[in-house]
């Protein structure tokens, strides 16, 4: 065979072009390719004692066999380096004189298989294109020592080293479409597990407003009630038929939303509270002891089904946290409506959270308020008011 060798030559960029965390070597891997690094060198050493060929200076030669072929050990670390280093030393022991053994050749071949597989594609292609422009040099270095060159061997290094380019530019992509794949899968999976949670929050925080408000108005009646039972049994009577009629509400509520959790035709969608049943809301309040106003300014449009329900959880909430903790002696809701959105105002003349309400900041009910402002990038403001009370105000772009 011919001389069919290449000399890797430095090019803009090309130190860039080599990524060497393209792939990891592993430890087995080292140890295969320090394996056949030394059986190429050996075999290669061998050839030479066996061919009769030009051999002097025999350390020279000694030295240019090896480092054209023991470098091959470190080709997945140093794939760039130790076509560099290979290629050079193997067309400098032509232009030393001496013949080149095929396995200096093989030698060559790995270290451009291994570019192609384990670096950049671009310095992959820089690699192929040198190896195009110096097969014929090498084998005129050939010619001049030697007085003849079989041409007809030309194509046939051309085909080999072109095969040994493809093989590892194949290797390399299938390996990439498989990184690929698992990260994709592994994003998809960190998605679903985040839809989940997301969900499992939701959930929470509608199994929160839906039950909260009505247990505690229930509560407050039933303390009412029996307060007043003995002394007044036709008015206990009526707090408890309005205890009833809660009862039943929340549960009608809590059916609505296990119903949303189920799939098929046969859910019940029934409307989802809005801002157009706040007065059926300040009405329970009232009924549980708080006096409620009610006011709406603006000129009310529909709403998105989204800002409208949690327009009235805010409200549901705020006027919750002021029955359970204010202990205030009445409250007022203001809906705004205006071109940047809908805007909900309720404020009271009680003493403000305390240390009950800011555990429940740290919970479902203020968080929930916070989360249903950032899913439209609105605004809140929760805090003490000046001269006394307590302010919870939300703005809701819609």
């Amino acid at each position: 065979m011919g001389a069919g060798l290449l000399l890797q030559v430095d090019a803009p960029g090309a130190g860039r072009g080599y990524d060497r965390g393209v792939t990891r070597a592993w430890p087995r891997d080292d140890l295969l390719d320090w394996a056949l690094a030394i059986a190429v060198t050996v075999g290669a050493q061998l050839q030479r004692a066996g061919c009769g060929c030009q051999m002097d200076p025999r350390w020279l030669d000694m030295l240019l066999t090896l480092l054209a072929t023991l470098p091959i050990g470190l080709r997945r670390r140093q794939p760039f380096p130790v076509l560099l280093v290979v290629g050079t030393a193997s067309i400098a022991h032509i232009a030393f004189g001496f013949t080149n053994p095929f396995l200096l050749t093989f030698a060559v071949l790995v270290a451009l298989f291994s570019v192609a597989n384990h670096a950049r594609w671009g310095l992959s292609v820089f690699a192929a294109a040198a190896t195009a422009i110096l097969l014929p040099v090498s084998f005129q270095i050939d010619w001049h020592y030697r007085g003849q060159v079989n041409l007809s061997d030309l194509p046939y290094n051309y085909a080999l080293f072109g095969t040994a380019w493809i093989l590892g530019d194949n290797l390399r992509r299938q390996r990439e479409q498989a990184e690929l794949a698992m990260r994709l899968t592994a994003a998809e999976e960190e998605r679903s597990r985040r839809a989940v949670a997301d969900e499992r929050v939701r959930i929470a925080r509608e199994l929160h407003d839906v039950v909260a408000h009505t247990l505690s108005v229930i509560v407050l009646q039933a303390g009412a009630g029996r307060r007043i039972a003995a002394a007044q049994p036709q008015r206990g009577a009526a707090v408890l038929g309005g205890i009833e009629a809660l009862g039943r509400e929340a549960l009608g509520d809590m059916r609505r939303l296990v119903g949303i959790l189920r799939t098929g035709p046969e859910v019940d969608h029934e409307p989802q509270p809005s801002l157009g049943r706040l007065p059926e809301l300040v009405e329970r309040v009232r009924s549980a002891g708080l006096p409620v106003e009610l006011r709406t300014e603006g000129e009310s449009r529909p709403l998105p089904p989204g800002v409208d329900l949690s327009a009235y959880r805010i409200v549901q909430e705020a006027l919750t946290n002021t029955l359970r903790h204010a202990g205030a002696a009445g409250a007022v809701v203001v809906v705004r409506y205006g071109g940047a959105g809908v805007e909900v105002e309720v404020t009271d003349d009680g003493r403000g959270p305390g240390s009950s309400a800011n555990g429940a900041a740290g919970g479902h009910g203020l968080a929930g308020m916070r989360e249903r402002v950032g899913m439209f990038g609105g605004e809140l403001e929760v805090g003490a008011r000046q001269g006394g009370g307590f302010r919870v105000r939300a703005l809701l772009p819609a």
